[in-house]
């Protein structure tokens, strides 16, 4: 599990850089959803509720958000341009968990 979560966390920062839009169907973004798809399965198969996974996903805001505080203090809109976005792509990436939760229930 800490291996599939890390693996996501790199694959999350790398679409970030290279990303040009927080649409997370586009072809960047697909190693974060095959990443994601796999935490996602592995935490059901452990018990875990998708509601529990997409928390863990929303509770990067946290972390990400204190980082750009750092980063942005001195440009106010684009700190909270920043946030906005950041809020934006996380929450798509955690209800995206609950899709992925029942494709693998299908199978």
């Amino acid at each position: 599990m800490k291996k599939q979560s890390r693996t996501l966390l790199r694959s999350f920062r790398k679409a970030l850089r290279e990303a040009n839009s927080a649409d997370i169907a586009a072809p960047t973004w697909e190693t974060v959803r095959e990443n994601l798809a796999a935490v996602s399965r592995s935490n059901s198969l452990d018990g875990a509720s998708a509601t529990q996974t997409a928390a863990a996903v929303f509770s990067l805001k946290g972390p990400i958000i204190k980082r750009l505080v750092e980063e942005l203090k001195s440009s106010p809109d684009e700190l909270a341009s920043q946030i906005w976005n950041l809020s934006l792509l996380l929450d798509k990436l955690g209800l995206y968990t609950p899709r992925c939760i029942r494709k693998a229930a299908r199978r």
